[in-house]
């Protein structure tokens, strides 16, 4: 899953104090704000609980430890911290964004959707809150509508997570020349973004270039060589193609970040398939059949290996269960399609149309 939120955000309050408090909390809270500028949050944290004795309603306070808390990954405690915050000020809208951002990191994204749909209808103009609720929407699969926020955000500020996230919905939404084009957008203003290249990779494939999506994963894979889906996917293409040693090693990575995957582990079997080790394959599908016994594909591959080893009545099983299933295709396993981010197996893609 991918979730992008820009680290400005969760820092909105950092310096938004006007001082009437004692000098010991202002001396305090000078000591906490310099410690989280420096990056030591855990300091900053213990001086910010030392204020917040001193001065319980002190909300800026408050909201700069939840800032800290987010950095140190505690999101519960942060989320937490931003709920009090909001309860002092319930009128002051930036706090809204803060808890929907720290909630949208820790996955929330439907109490999120529920925090911040108000807000934005009594701030239509807010963009800080169309986008946080909009990259909640999109997360939460309501596509259309955390579409249209997102690429309102997009060309009022030109902003690159915006236009990343504009074209991960329009990825879902099967609206590929759109979704190159929004990130083609983000990546031109932010050419670091992570998980953007995989994304362009996929919406370059999908509207029939083919190169361009090699060259886009191969660049993910540059800025995150732990990059998942990148690596799958190059992998995938490259078998396609009969570079069958390139693809092998790029499907290996791909297992190493992620072993369980159902997907990476098919694609690899195929490819040592391809390459002629039909040994090594039938054992590498029959161990994706124990995990997914009704899982089409590998039925098929199976039982074409078991003719191959010269194993017919193992391939006249499989060729029956295959049967069976195509019979009952209520019954299949769907694992593969849910094994990547975005839900599109590119070993299916041979120049797609077009939205």
């Amino acid at each position: 899953m991918l979730v992008v939120m820009r680290p400005a955000i969760a820092l909105l309050l950092l310096a938004s104090l006007c001082w009437g408090q004692d000098t010991k909390s202002k001396t305090l809270f000078d000591q906490a704000l310099a410690a989280q500028k420096r990056g030591d949050f855990a300091t900053a944290i213990g001086d910010y609980q030392q204020v917040l004795k001193l001065e319980p309603g002190l909300v800026v306070a408050r909201t700069n430890m939840a800032a800290a808390l987010l950095q140190l990954g505690r999101l519960d405690a942060a989320a937490d911290n931003y709920r009090l915050a909001l309860k002092q000020q319930p009128g002051n809208p930036q706090i809204p964004v803060l808890l929907g951002n720290c909630l949208v990191l820790r996955g929330s994204y439907d109490e999120a959707i529920q925090l911040l749909g108000p807000f934005e209808k009594s701030h239509p103009q807010n963009l800080d809150i169309a986008f946080v609720l909009g990259e909640a929407l999109i997360h939460a699969e309501n596509l259309q509508e955390g579409l249209k926020l997102m690429q309102r955000v997009a060309t009022a500020r030109n902003d690159a997570s915006a236009w990343m996230l504009a074209g991960m919905a329009q990825l879902k939404l099967g609206k590929y020349t759109e979704a190159r084009d929004s990130l083609d957008r983000g990546l031109h203003l932010d050419p670091s973004m992570p998980g953007a290249y995989t994304l362009s990779g996929i919406a370059k494939l999908r509207t029939g270039d083919e190169e361009g999506a090699k060259a886009a994963y191969r660049k993910a894979i540059e800025l995150d060589p732990n990059d998942f889906d990148a690596n799958l996917r190059l992998g995938t293409l490259l078998r396609a193609d009969g570079n069958l040693e390139s693809a092998k090693t790029y499907l290996e990575r791909s297992l190493q970040i992620n072993p369980r995957s159902l997907m990476a582990r098919y694609q690899r079997a195929v490819t040592v398939m391809a390459a002629g080790d039909n040994a090594q394959a039938a054992t590498d599908f029959e161990t994706i059949i124990r995990d997914a016994p009704n899982l089409l594909k590998a039925h098929v591959q199976l039982a074409a290996i078991y003719y191959r080893l010269h194993r017919p009545d193992d391939g006249l099983r499989e060729r029956q269960i295959v049967d069976d299933l195509l019979a009952e295709p209520q019954k299949q396993d769907r694992q593969l399609e849910g094994d990547s981010a975005l839900n599109t197996d590119d070993s299916a893609v041979s120049a797609a149309p077009s939205h």
